[in-house]
């Protein structure tokens, strides 16, 4: 087919090579390449659209800013708390949930550019369209917090006998202690196609199975000598960008459908009051802190963008902080 001596196949090409993946179903990106066209030398020509449509004579991109979601929150808790005995006081708390929107983010207003994969607002006339797992689902959330008395000193198991200077000196001891363990966040496969807007590129469609994207934080080894190896979440990489294609244009993709690696953490304190001689009210308590004490990594979710596939999969960042130690007085009156 000829359109106004140009090809078909020679619009096409052009598409592809100037950025816009004529291939993935990006049809935002296919109509601006249309409406600004540019010829085999790179010269901009007239394009085979009429000014003005899709308004992009005057911007790139016309977005539509409303507080339109739509979310649900299913849940089960349980609480276990053991009062003060032989000297322990602890509360588990356990929470089996799932959080499905498709917009996650804090404002009412928010309309996410990209990659980010906050919002997903694919109908306005059906909001339910293109829901999933919220940014922030957790589907397994333990933690718990604990504060036990150590039996040293006089009346305790160990040295129950000993002297009042030697008291001071091991008795009134406590350790206390928050466990925090949940399942990873959710995370988008990017399609890198404005299938809908230029406000939000579409997840990636799942065609693969659960098997395919099993998790298995390895390290992949580097070929070129002086770079670092990458740390890889996928235990089959190549399985994994296989489970995902483009979205037909127009369509959406599948939000959220994966979870990044699990997270947990440890912080602990070691604790003593002491007495003020001259009154029964004042103390001074001296406390020593350890965030993440075990110095635990937890990792970030990995990059997952079909159009970077020499990336796909690999781990780049941390969660959290490595651990810290800090020493503190504090008066108490």
């Amino acid at each position: 087919m000829n359109t106004f001596g140009i090809s078909c196949a020679n619009v096409a090409y052009q598409l592809t090579q100037n950025g816009f993946y004529f291939y993935d179903g990006d049809v935002t990106s296919t109509i601006q390449s249309l409406a600004d066209f540019h010829n085999i030398s790179g010269i901009v020509e007239q394009g085979l659209l009429l000014p003005n449509v899709g308004l992009l004579a005057q911007d790139g991109g016309a977005g539509y800013v409303g507080n339109y979601s739509s979310s649900d929150y299913h849940a089960l808790v349980v609480r276990v708390s053991h009062r003060l005995s032989h000297d322990l006081t602890m509360e588990l708390n356990y929470t089996y949930s799932h959080s499905i929107d498709n917009d996650s983010g804090v404002q009412n207003n928010l309309i996410e550019y990209q990659a980010s994969g906050a919002s997903e607002i694919c109908d306005l006339r059906n909001l339910r369209a293109c829901r999933g797992s919220s940014d922030f689902d957790h589907r397994h959330l333990f933690n718990s917090n604990f504060l036990y008395a150590l039996p040293l000193g006089r009346g305790k198991w160990i040295g129950g006998n000993s002297s009042k200077g030697l008291n001071e000196l091991i008795g009134g001891w406590n350790v206390s202690g928050i466990f925090t363990a949940f399942t990873g966040d959710p995370f988008k496969i990017d399609s890198g196609a404005f299938t809908i807007d230029f406000t939000q590129t579409q997840p990636g469609v799942f065609i693969g199975t659960k098997s395919d994207v099993a998790g298995g934080i390895h390290q992949v080894p580097s070929s070129v000598p002086g770079i670092p190896n990458t740390v890889q979440y996928f235990s089959n990489v190549s399985n994994a960008e296989s489970a995902f294609t483009f979205p037909i244009a127009g369509g959406p993709g599948n939000r959220n459908i994966l979870n990044g690696p699990g997270l947990w953490n440890l912080d602990l304190a070691v604790l003593k009051d002491f007495a003020m001689p001259w009154s029964e009210t004042q103390k001074l308590q001296f406390r020593t802190d350890a965030l993440n004490v075990f110095n635990h990594t937890n990792f970030a979710n990995p990059g997952a963008s079909l159009i970077n596939p020499n990336t796909f999969g690999d781990i780049t960042g941390t969660a959290n902080a490595s651990r810290e130690l800090q020493l503190g007085l504090r008066f108490m009156f």
